[in-house]
């Protein structure tokens, strides 16, 4: 350390992941210093001797880097398409060459613009390198990176937008940096390119449908969407499958069987409009006939504007998100009674709810309104409380209810006592006549023998409980699944 030297030095620091090849940063006297048996090129014009014989037509077929038509500004594309691109089998050099190639026999005079589509690229299988497309660049004539207009970077992931973001600046030279455009979406390229200028593969198309409904991919996060539309399910002794055979199908429930390992949720809107007034008669159109579309186009562009404005993702346990605020703590009760079909319904629903009404003014019940009361067709699922042979026959729920508004532990105490008795008196009067059966998320298992004796008769009574548990048995042999309310609701004949 103490000695000195005259000759000057300089140290270049480098990320490990770019420092795999030199070339880039050496001069072309020190290039030719450090081969051993340099040959002379020269790739410093576009004549004659700068277009290769070599016969690239394996290349060719694979159509990584093709001449397109124009963009709106005139210049010409060259399309990129990465996943095209063999990486591990084209070396350096020969890539330098087609590209030299394509670009001089190819390109005409002008500007031109280069579209790299970087949908589902892999490092390990489509890149040649930072370092050797810097190389590449490099060696291009200084009036063809002049020609050079923009590059549209097409689905450029996390990583790379990183990497341009913190070295471009140093890495790429001659003013590259700046004439890189993002593109995270196919519709924003089309404000600079007409549709039909350049070819879409099909799988950038594919990978564009699914950034457009999960945008955070864009940021390396991968949610899970909120559409509900099929839910791939897990037991014991099928596997992964979406569906079990038709014979433990029809005894499949939410209780016990599986596993949902992924679901979707499809959401409607339904729109209304405000009846016409007898008296007034129709509004009169504000617009002409020939003023509505563009109207219609406006309104659109508005609403999908304040759409992607509030739009948002959220992620948190499945309980969470696919709940809903009650208003606080309470008591809830449900029960489902078929009701008829929809071409003759038995008014069942309507009987029930004024029976309910009766039984709380003559018992005086503190029951808080409005009472809750849905319609849902029959089930398939002969688990379910709403399961009919009949496919036209349709059910009611009612739900009663009692709030926690407290945290008083005495006063919970007396409106728990309350509730209890509120649907013992249902229980009694209602469900035997209505043949009502209860939520199975809102089922408890009694502490009387007596009680879950009558209470397991009742379940039987409706529900095929020993083709259930021979369904249990098989594809959850170990109770895996299982827990202790199943066990005592459905004890199996083994247990008896």
């Amino acid at each position: 350390m103490a000695s000195s030297s005259s000759d000057d030095f300089s140290v270049l620091v480098l990320a490990s992941d770019l420092g795999m090849d030199a070339r880039p940063f050496l001069t072309n006297k020190e290039r030719e210093q450090n081969q051993e048996n340099p040959e002379p090129e020269n790739w410093h014009d576009c004549s004659q001797d700068f277009i290769s014989d070599e016969d690239f037509s394996d290349l060719d077929l694979l159509q990584f880097f093709t001449l397109q038509g124009s963009d709106k500004s005139g210049n010409r594309i060259f399309r990129i398409v990465g996943k095209y691109f063999p990486a591990q089998v084209v070396s350096g050099e020969r890539l330098k060459k087609y590209i030299f190639h394509k670009i001089c026999s190819e390109l005409p005079e002008g500007p031109f613009c280069i579209a790299y589509m970087h949908s589902t690229v892999q490092k390990e299988d489509n890149s040649p390198g930072v370092t050797i497309l810097r190389w590449i660049y490099e060696e291009l004539p200084a009036d063809i990176k002049d020609r050079l207009q923009t590059v549209y970077f097409i689905h450029p992931g996390l990583r790379s937008r990183l990497v341009f973001a913190t070295l471009g600046r140093f890495f790429l030279s001659g003013g590259l940096y700046w004439k890189i455009k993002y593109v995270s979406r196919l519709q924003y390229l089309w404000e600079d390119i007409k549709k039909g200028e350049i070819e879409i593969p099909e799988f950038v198309q594919n990978h564009d449908n699914i950034l457009e409904n999960r945008p955070l991919t864009d940021y390396g996060i991968e949610p899970d969407p909120f559409h509900l539309s099929e839910m791939p399910m897990t037991a014991y002794s099928f596997g992964r499958t979406r569906c079990l055979n038709r014979k433990i199908k029809r005894c499949l429930s939410s209780e016990g069987l599986y596993t949902i390992c992924s679901s979707t949720l499809d959401t409607v809107v339904a729109v209304t409009y405000n009846p016409v007034s007898k008296w007034k008669g129709p509004p009169k159109p504000k617009y002409t006939v020939y003023e509505v579309p563009q109207h219609v186009r406006d309104l659109y562009k508005d609403s999908l504007e304040k759409y992607r404005k509030s739009e948002g993702y959220r992620v948190g346990w499945s309980d969470e998100i696919l709940g809903f605020d009650c208003g606080g703590q309470q008591w809830f009760s449900e029960t489902c009674f078929p009701v008829g079909n929809l071409a003759k319904p038995s008014i069942k629903d309507l009987e029930f709810i004024l029976e309910l009404k009766q039984l709380i003014e003559k018992e005086e019940v503190p029951a808080p309104a409005p009472m809750e009361q849905r319609w849902t067709a029959c089930s398939q699922s002969t688990m379910s409380p709403a399961s009919s042979s009949a496919e036209d026959e349709i059910f009611s729920w009612v739900g009663i209810i009692m709030h926690l508004p407290t945290m008083v532990a005495r006063q919970r105490k007396e409106i728990t006592d309350e509730f209890f008795h509120y649907r013992h008196l249902t229980q009694v009067e209602l469900w035997d006549k209505y043949s009502a059966y209860k939520l199975w998320a809102k089922i408890e298992v009694l502490k009387d023998k007596d009680e879950l004796a009558a209470l397991q008769a009742r379940l039987r009574k409706r529900f095929p409980v020993d083709a259930y548990n021979k369904a249990r048995k098989e594809v959850d042999p170990n109770r895996i699944h299982s827990n202790n309310m199943l066990e005592k609701l459905f004890p199996s004949s083994e247990t008896n």
